[in-house]
């Protein structure tokens, strides 16, 4: 029993001493232990800073590729969008000349017109020599040929005349 008390007090006290030197930083187990884990921890901080500067750069390259794709992508669409606006121009200043040839064209049959109706009015005045004087005077006196359609119907004529129909109004006459 003696000998039990003994070996209790002396273990108790060497824990006891264990547990001052544990906490005044002085027991060389615990520093060794102590050691490991800051070995551990700093091992682990800086995994993890090189983790997190891997995703920065990852995120940085990401966000550049993505610009640059939308910066082609824009220049594409600005240049499809300058192509188009010009094939446009293009095809406006195209059916602008085809619609002065035509005007052109339209005019040289309604000068040919005038210029008949001019020359069927000169045979009815070589006709109508054996009339009165006075009835000459009249005639002199008109313009030898006039239109009487207004602006509309004009437009409409050559609308027609351009698409290479004949129209359906009855021929206007000249006005006396």
């Amino acid at each position: 029993m003696e000998n039990k008390e003994r070996i209790y007090t002396d273990k108790l006290k060497a824990f006891q001493s264990e547990l001052r030197a544990i906490q005044d930083g002085t027991q060389p187990e615990f520093l060794e232990r102590l050691a490991d884990l800051e070995d551990t921890r700093d091992t682990m901080i800086d995994q993890k800073r090189l983790f997190r500067n891997f995703q920065l750069e990852c995120a940085g390259n990401q966000y550049e590729l993505e610009t640059k794709q939308a910066e082609e992508e824009y220049m594409a669409e600005k240049q499809g969008l300058r192509e188009k606006m010009l094939a446009g121009v293009e095809e406006r200043r195209k059916k602008l000349k085809e619609d002065k040839d035509n005007l052109d064209i339209s005019n040289d049959v309604v000068i040919e017109s005038q210029t008949r109706m001019h020359k069927r009015n000169l045979r009815k005045r070589g006709m109508e020599q054996n009339e009165t004087k006075a009835s000459k005077k009249r005639q002199l006196q008109a313009p030898p040929f006039t239109f009487g359609l207004k602006e509309e119907d004009l437009m409409n004529d050559l609308l027609v005349m351009r698409k290479g129909m004949t129209t359906t109004k009855a021929p206007v006459k000249a006005k006396k």
